[in-house]
């Protein structure tokens, strides 16, 4: 396969990914607001950590406020990691790939750009919450109709090794900035630790999966460590993790002439987490911390870009 068709493809899955993420949290935090007091206006900055875009946040708005944030992240123009964003390029991408994906997936992505499009830039609260949803559904859409149309060539394991990637750097991400904000921060009441921890896991789609294989109270450590370690949810990084280095290993066999650094990196993250014997020793920084994590994410990801985007033609 062509490097060029092949980037075009991981990055589709990556953009679709990401555009499904930071809808979740958008939408996360606006329920939140509604259902406790004003104090959880602070939860609003995290967004800003989680997606990477504190800078770009500060050359454009003076204070982090509910209102600038989601315009932010929903679909300021000023902002290249927004929902519209992140849809815009998937798209682009798409476009681009008309003849290696099906009819129906461009058409999924298609029409989902031009809805939100049309919505504008100003979203009130029960319009943010409808641009969420059908961000997040276009999304399901998309991999849905790709699940069930692509032959599983290179091509199908590509977009599934771009949309594993994002979403293990998310979940790292995410934890990473909740975990550390909620350690380092004053005690909170116990109904705002409630929701706080409450949000983390629907931000992810996890409640429900946690209270299942917990039957508990939600305790920031039982999180962490479902959220990292789980074998089973589909959204943990260990989880993400096994799958990607399965696509990265159907890819190998039809590229026996390409040295497969990358396949040795992610072995080697995913071991450091096999063996830490409790997540207390992530969170911790004993054996690998979640800063580490997502550096070794950055790492994969650079090495897929040089082993396959960059050294063939």
């Amino acid at each position: 396969m062509l490097s060029r068709i092949a980037e075009n493809l991981f990055w589709m899955g990556r953009y679709v990914e990401r555009m499904e993420n930071t809808s979740r949290l958008l939408d996360v935090n606006y329920h939140a607001m509604l259902e406790t007091t004003a104090v959880l206006e602070a939860q609003w900055e995290p967004l800003l950590e989680i997606t990477h875009t504190q800078e770009g946040y500060a050359k454009h708005f003076q204070s982090v406020e509910a209102y600038p944030v989601a315009l932010w992240l929903a679909s300021h123009e000023g902002n290249p990691s927004s929902v519209l964003s992140s849809l815009t390029y998937a798209r682009e991408n798409a476009r681009s790939l008309r003849d290696r994906i099906s009819t129906e997936m461009w058409e999924a992505l298609n029409s989902a750009y031009l809805d939100l499009r049309s919505r504008g830039t100003l979203l009130d609260e029960g319009s943010l919450h409808r641009f969420c949803n059908s961000s997040r559904d276009a999304s399901h859409l998309f991999f849905g109709i790709a699940e069930a149309t692509l032959p599983r060539d290179q091509g199908w394991y590509f977009l599934k090794a771009g949309r594993l990637l994002e979403r293990a750097d998310n979940v790292a991400r995410l934890l990473a900035t909740f975990y550390v904000t909620y350690r380092s921060g004053p005690n909170a009441a116990l109904i705002l630790t409630h929701h706080y921890w409450t949000g983390v896991l629907k931000s992810v789609s996890a409640f429900e999966a946690y209270l299942k294989e917990y039957q508990g109270a939600l305790e920031a450590h039982n999180i962490a460590e479902f959220l990292i370690l789980s074998e089973s949810f589909p959204r943990s990084v260990a989880y993400s993790l096994g799958s990607l280095q399965s696509c990265l290993e159907h890819i190998a066999e039809d590229s026996p002439e390409v040295e497969q650094g990358v396949l040795r990196e992610l072995g080697w993250l995913r071991a450091q987490l096999e063996y830490a014997q409790n997540v207390s020793e992530i969170l911790e920084g004993k054996k690998i911390t979640l800063k580490g994590v997502l550096e070794s994410l950055g790492e994969v990801s650079a090495s897929i870009k040089r082993t396959y985007f960059a050294a063939r033609g």
